[in-house]
């Protein structure tokens, strides 16, 4: 190992030991949200159609919004198969995916940036990230941080084979590209940046030459591969009979006015999020903490009060900054560093393009806005671009370097900064579930709670946490029975009961403990919490007063009356 490796090693352990220091806490929290209706799921996969019955993992999609990500929750369904309720592993897996991520990012700007320092410095930026920050605190879409590094570590693979022409490097190109796309559709037009990619000159290309014979034959061979494996495995899955019928049907993609408009709202994420919220975090405050914790801040809420034009128009001026960025290139001869910019913002654009495009069709246009996941791929790129422009254009003399070192110094604090305040906010949210779970636990591993001395988890158990503890709207929707029981492995749920009579053992709604079944303690109540609920129960009323549910419909409205909230009306806007 030569000293320049050495040095990069050391550099990435210091960088992961800090990111370890910084969400080592988070290890200890419980499963969260959406995460119970999942392992719901698992556990009732033998209702489903067919004899390979763990098959119905790659259609996954409670609301049957045609999702196609079949790889994204095999990792979760793996894991939970392994080790149950140990759900500590979830969250190391979920941190060395997200730190693995970091390292393909750092490889993949090393073929356009020369200055390993700055490449670095963009590598520690990235990590500590508080708009990425919630990936590390929540491993549910962990898939998402999979598919982008086997997508890096496709094009990776694709400018090697461009070096050293080997079959290989063009299966294995394939065979990432075709995982990535798996793992998360909005990738999906990902692969076409090969195009881009091998017009550029000198892009791994070293003294042995790059492929023989017609790059447009051999693009189109890898791109023709890729995609008539992802659909036959399209139609495979759809063959399994998961879904009796999708609430929507690819028609409802198929707006003209909805490209454009989605187009915009991918740009004005790509600036107010990929570079204003990036440099000062703090523009996303208050975050708003429901079922997820969600983005918010003096923009978005003016947004949110009906004006989304403002966010088509910043979109719109975002726009015109790329296209005037890449003319300038243009006409300053600058055509390779032109075509580098190009791929960066075919690669933001698109993959959030497509993200938008299914959002407004599917009247979610807000929430794709406040949602942190969509804002994940538009901070590589835009910090890229940034990266890549500095490397190529700007002569950092000592002065500069510091004002730049300071500059990014500040950015990286504040960014922690609004890092811990997203972790204080999960903190007090499920101290009191992972009380409950830990005394659970521990009376299964003591044996007092067994087969024959049952524990009974009351059905409105989710009333006492806060709404991050429990997703409402899914759970009341596709959960009929049962609620945190279904976090443990089929072995131990024969230690759980499924009514009090056949109960030894009870929760004890004051303190989270365990409690002997009796009348005192049956009787025993604790208090209740309406924090992050509201709007769920006003959706979930919306939703079954359209479906003409009005049993339902009014079992929420009582359940708005309990939570004392304040008046308004209910119908006027759907709330999601």
């Amino acid at each position: 190992m030569n000293r320049n490796s050495m040095s990069g090693l050391i550099y990435f352990l210091i960088l992961f030991t800090l990111l370890l220091i910084l969400a080592f806490q988070s290890f200890s929290y419980p499963p969260m949200s959406d995460d119970w209706h999942l392992f719901h799921y698992f556990h009732h996969l033998d209702e489903l159609p067919g004899k390979v019955k763990w098959l119905h993992v790659l259609n996954y999609d409670p609301y049957e919004k045609m999702r196609y990500q079949p790889m994204s929750r095999v990792f979760y369904y793996i894991l939970h198969k392994t080790f149950g309720s140990d759900f500590i592993f979830f969250r190391i897996f979920n941190f060395l995916s997200y730190f693995l991520s970091i390292i393909f990012l750092y490889k993949f700007s090393l073929y356009f940036v020369k200055n390993k320092r700055l490449a670095m410095t963009f590598a520690a930026i990235f990590t500590f990230l508080f708009i990425n920050f919630n990936f590390v605190l929540w491993p549910h879409h962990v898939f998402i941080v999979i598919g982008l590094s086997l997508m890096l570590a496709g094009f990776i693979s694709y400018i090697k084979y461009l070096n050293a022409p080997r079959p290989h490097l063009f299966l294995f190109t394939g065979s990432l590209f075709l995982l990535g796309l798996w793992c998360y559709e909005a990738f999906f037009l990902w692969p076409f940046g090969i195009i881009i990619l091998s017009s550029i000159k000198g892009i791994g290309k070293k003294a042995r030459g790059g492929p023989k014979g017609n790059i447009f034959k051999i693009n189109s061979s890898l791109l023709s591969a890729v995609y008539v494996l992802y659909v036959i495995f399209y139609f495979f899955t759809r063959t399994l009979g998961t879904h009796a019928e999708p609430l929507h049907d690819f028609p409802v993609l198929l707006n003209v006015g909805n490209f454009f408009l989605s187009g915009f709202l991918a740009f004005f994420s790509a600036l107010y999020y990929g570079l204003a919220v990036n440099i000062f975090p703090m523009l996303a405050f208050p975050l708003k903490i429901a079922q997820n914790a969600y983005l918010g801040g003096p923009i978005i809420d003016y947004i949110n009060r009906g004006h989304e034009a403002t966010g088509y128009a910043i979109g719109g001026m975002a726009l015109i900054l790329s296209l005037y960025l890449l003319i300038r290139l243009y006409a300053k001869k600058y055509i390779e560093e032109a075509k580098i910019v190009f791929l960066f913002l075919f690669l933001m654009i698109s993959e959030l393009w497509i993200i938008f495009l299914a959002r407004i069709a599917t009247k979610n246009f807000v929430y794709t806005l406040i949602e942190f996941r969509y804002q994940y791929v538009c901070s590589v790129f835009i910090i890229l671009i940034a990266l890549f422009m500095a490397d190529r254009f700007v002569m950092i003399s000592k002065k500069r370097g510091k004002i730049l070192r300071a500059a990014l110094a500040l950015v990286l604090i504040l960014n922690i900064y609004c890092n811990q305040k997203l972790m204080t906010a999960y903190d007090s949210r499920f101290v009191d579930l992972k009380k409950m779970m830990s005394n659970i636990k521990a009376g299964l591993k003591s044996k007092s709670i067994n087969a024959s001395d049952k524990i009974y988890v009351y059905e409105d158990m989710p009333d006492y946490f806060p709404s991050l503890c429990w997703n409402i709207d899914l759970s009341e929707r596709f959960i009929e029975k049962g609620n945190y029981k279904w976090m443990f492995s089929a072995e131990e749920l024969n230690s759980f009961s499924d009514d009090t009579d056949d109960a030894y053992w009870i929760i004890d709604r004051g303190d989270f403990g365990i409690a002997k079944k009796s009348k005192r303690s049956l009787s025993k109540k604790g208090e209740k919490t309406g924090e992050g609920k509201y709007d769920q129960y006003m959706h979930l009323a919306y939703v079954y007063k359209t479906q003409g549910n009005h049993k339902k419909e009014k079992e929420m409205l009582f359940k708005i009356k309990e939570l004392n909230a304040q008046k308004q009306s209910l119908y006027e806007i759907d709330p999601r």
